[in-house]
């Protein structure tokens, strides 16, 4: 036998064995539904099994008229780059020891992944590699899906900003689950406003927008978003149909749909209870891929879940409207006037707002030439806290009427709200007596555990009055000081709450140092101007809504 023979001879039981190989190792893949392929070292390909040929639409007719290397060609040619195809398998030649796994996006959408290994002879060395293939087209989507589902839901729970979230959500799906996404939200008068457009190409969405605006959603359409928000059904078209073409008199919408590649449709209802909110629509296009019934699952979750946020919006902004307007009848509506003194008041709520906030503040009369400014810090909000904020206000104004020294009116309060407060709430206070005089104020303070007012000159100094005393509910015997000051003309007196000092940035407090940095800045300014700077220097230093109550009370004796 000459040498060639014996090559050849070589060469075909070394086939014959991976050929052997595969065969066992593909009835064991179809177990499991995967194609399998057997390439030669020099990357001719030998074998594969039915599954593969499956995957990869080759049909019997294809075999039957050629060679397995000219019937993986032809639908390499058709389903991926046959370029990218021939330098993976001259790449996976030149590597035939190493294991590789990979995917591999198909031009109808579908996405395989493909392991290889090496096989080897019985003399150990590698005569050829083994692939095989599974259909992961299915696990990527509902991996996307439910990515997409989780995204979407921290968006939506990210704030009471309704339109801003949905509009983010719009931008997630593309690509994760679409390749176009709009949200249309549905007006009192029946009509549908566009709140969001989203597509990774800039020119689509502008083209989008065209065909919107020569051919906006008719009320009694037969399919689409005006039917999906009339309905509240959802609609699924994996394949657009020819009705989304008729009625058109300007640019066809069939030629605009064209332009836009859109593919695939899904349509879902943002349904309340009682009426549907909006619509969200979802347009597939360059992937190729049809929507599917678990598409369709995804996006009316996701849909579901934007109603659920829109009606807890809208309930948190009923019960905003109903602590506000709590919180204007537990505060005073105006200030009065008092003779040869300005006065202003500022109060920032903290967060979004839907809970009574626990700090007050009163500036009253007490009938016999004097003035009271009082201001306070009740533990904690809500109903609770306006309780014992409205306590507080009644009895202090009740005590002035009958004490004239600040802390035996606080100690009256003390002793309230031992006695008809049973859940452990308690309060800080501050009591100032005021006696104007000519272009002066003679000031008794008393503070039960609040922080001491400040004092700003018209010089630029500021000094803080009092003696720090008990909480007001906390003890049944109280130690609370009485100290005098006096104002002079231009000078001011500045009441505030612990949240001013308390806020936060990154872990650094407001604190005393640039509270009286701000008030020193405002000397020979009005009581209003003093609190809108403070309020400003508060505001820009968190750059955030405060995280506490604030109320700031600021006086002045004209000069």
């Amino acid at each position: 036998m000459d040498l060639p023979q014996q090559v050849t001879e070589r060469q075909r039981d070394l086939e014959d064995q991976l050929r052997f190989q595969t065969a066992v190792v593909a009835a064991q893949a179809d177990a499991s539904n995967e194609g399998v392929l057997v390439a030669s070292s020099d990357g001719r390909i030998l074998s594969f099994n039915a599954r593969f040929a499956e995957l990869w639409g080759i049909s019997e007719a294809t075999l039957a008229t050629g060679s397995n290397e000219s019937a993986v060609q032809a639908v390499v040619d058709k389903l991926v780059d046959p370029d990218a195809f021939t330098k993976r398998m001259a790449y996976l030649s030149e590597h035939l020891e190493e294991k590789s796994r990979e995917e591999i996006a198909l031009k109808d959408g579908r996405l395989l992944q493909r392991v290889t290994v090496p096989l080897r002879g019985e003399d150990g060395r590698i005569y050829g590699r083994i692939g095989c293939f599974r259909d992961i087209t299915d696990k990527r989507k509902r991996e996307e899906g439910n990515r997409f589902l989780a995204l979407a839901s921290k968006e939506l729970a990210a704030s009471l900003d309704v339109e801003r979230n949905l509009s983010r959500v719009a931008r997630l799906a593309v690509p994760l689950l679409a390749d176009w996404c709009n949200v249309d939200l549905s007006e009192p008068d029946g009509s549908l406003r566009q709140l969001a457009m989203a597509h990774a190409d800039l020119a689509m969405v502008q083209l989008a927008h065209e065909l919107r605006r020569r051919h906006p959603p008719r009320p009694n359409e037969p399919m689409g978003v005006a039917r999906v928000v009339r309905t509240g059904a959802s609609e699924l078209h994996p394949q657009i149909p020819s009705q989304f073409a008729d009625g058109t008199s300007d640019l066809g919408i069939q030629e605009i749909v064209e332009a836009l590649r859109l593919r695939s449709l899904m349509i879902v209802p943002i349904a309340a209870p009682d009426h549907t909110i909006g619509a969200i629509t979802f347009g597939r296009g360059e992937s190729g891929t049809p929507f599917s019934d678990q598409d369709l699952h995804v996006a009316e979750e996701v849909a579901a879940r934007a109603a659920i946020a829109i009606d807890n919006a809208r309930l948190y902004r009923e019960r905003d409207q109903i602590a506000r307007a709590l919180q204007q009848n537990l505060l005073p509506t105006t200030l009065p006037r008092i003779p040869g003194i300005e006065a202003t008041a500022r109060y920032l709520t903290a967060g979004e707002g839907t809970d009574v906030g626990g700090d007050f503040y009163d500036l009253f009369d007490t009938g016999d030439g004097g003035w009271a400014a009082v201001i306070g810090d009740v533990c904690g909000k809500g109903a609770a806290a306006a309780a014992l904020m409205g306590l507080a206000r009644h009895t202090i104004r009740t005590a002035a009427i009958r004490d004239r020294r600040p802390s035996e009116i606080l100690t009256t309060l003390n002793e309230a709200v031992r006695q008809q407060i049973q859940d452990g709430r308690f309060c800080t206070a501050c009591y100032v007596r005021i006696r104007p005089g000519d272009r002066t104020a003679r000031l008794t303070v008393c503070s039960a555990g609040h922080p001491l007012p400040a004092v700003v000159r018209k010089e630029g100094n500021v000094e803080f009055i009092g003696k720090g005393g008990s909480l007001v509910g906390v003890y049944g015997d109280v130690e609370l000081s009485d100290v005098a000051a006096e104002l002079g003309p231009g000078d001011s007196l500045v009441l505030y709450t612990d949240g001013v000092t308390d806020e936060q940035r990154r872990g650094e407090e407001f604190g005393e140092r640039r509270l009286v940095e701000v008030l020193s800045s405002c000397a020979g300014s009005s009581a209003g101007a003093i609190a809108a700077r403070l309020d400003r220097a508060v505001r820009a230093f968190c750059s955030h809504d405060p995280v506490d109550d604030i109320a700031i009370l600021a006086l002045r004796v004209v000069s």
